[in-house]
């Protein structure tokens, strides 16, 4: 067993006075994989404490909802079937909306204790944004070392919520616009409204400074990022549903049009502001045209469900 996953919540009684089960359990799992000569003992428990709760929230499983402070930087690694199968490289920097945010990023060998005796690193990340709407992210040199650590990586930027940029640049070198995952090479998940930038290895050791320039009146609209993955998602899944209605009705072309605007906006990205003020005029002529469709009333019921629920705001 490579690590224990331990559900115990809420019980703080035992037949031993001032004994916590909580912290208890945690020891005896965790000893006992050192015991049984476990490299690196690993546990799980979801149970921190007061304020450590779960809170219901309604939302459908394709839709999980994500919270993230304003300007988190959140690091990620490409998908893997195991963390050991190959390593992180490309570093993935996900950067939430937001002025400015900075993270630590620790590594070590993973699979070992060397971590105790100062065999890590650490790498810092920073961003923040100018006055002129330029976008400024560094990634500073690692410092420290371990076993078998990457002497040079390549680095993906994701800026989820955004804005496609005007220009890009990495120490000084364009990046450019690319329909495709080339290296270098920034492209638009218009699904997503996420900038995607690729950028090539550099030596750990070695800084990296992207500049990111976004027209600053687009700031004035920020508004009509709010929701849209969400509502094309819904858009996107009402179509089948509402093209089962054949041969009674088949989806509205207006609707089709609408769940098509982040395809669109991926082909030419610097169409998203007039892709966007499209989807929120035309919106409320996609529910009374779906309101108005002949064939089964419970199918189009569910439909307008879907619908209706991403007008609220």
């Amino acid at each position: 067993m490579d690590f224990w996953w331990l559900a115990w919540q809420q019980q703080h009684i035992t037949k031993v006075p001032g004994l916590n089960p909580t912290w208890w359990l945690n020891y005896v799992h965790f000893t006992d994989m050192e015991r049984r000569g476990k490299a690196r003992p690993l546990i799980f428990h979801r149970w921190g404490g007061l304020g450590n709760h779960r809170y219901q929230i309604g939302f459908s499983v394709d839709e999980i909802p994500l919270y993230a402070k304003a300007g988190s930087i959140i690091p990620l690694q490409p998908k893997m079937r195991n963390t050991g199968e190959k390593p992180i490289d490309p570093l993935i920097l996900t950067i939430f909306p937001g002025d400015s945010g900075s993270i630590r990023i620790y590594e070590d060998q993973g699979n070992s204790l060397g971590y105790k005796q100062d065999e890590f690193a650490w790498t810092a990340v920073r961003h923040a944004k100018r006055k002129d709407g330029t976008r400024k992210i560094e990634i500073f040199p690692a410092r420290g070392r371990y076993p078998n650590m990457l002497a040079e990586r390549a680095y993906e930027i994701r800026l989820p919520g955004a804005w496609p940029p005007e220009a890009v640049s990495y120490n000084n070198q364009p990046v450019a616009f690319s329909h495709e995952e080339t290296v270098p090479g920034w492209r638009y998940d218009g699904d997503k409204l996420m900038t995607i930038i690729s950028l090539p290895k550099f030596r750990v050791t070695e800084k990296v400074e992207v500049l990111i320039k976004t027209p600053i009146a687009l700031a004035a609209s920020n508004q009509l990022l709010d929701g849209v993955p969400g509502k094309l998602a819904r858009l996107r899944r009402v179509m089948p549903l509402l093209n089962s209605l054949w041969t009674k009705d088949w989806s509205p072309e207006i609707l089709v049009a609408a769940a098509q605007t982040g395809n669109r906006i991926s082909i030419n990205p610097q169409s998203a502001l007039v892709e966007l003020q499209k989807l929120e005029r035309e919106f409320p002529e996609v529910l009374n045209q779906v309101r108005n469709m002949q064939g089964d009333s419970t199918t189009i019921a569910i439909a307008l469900g879907h619908l209706i629920t991403i007008t609220v705001k």
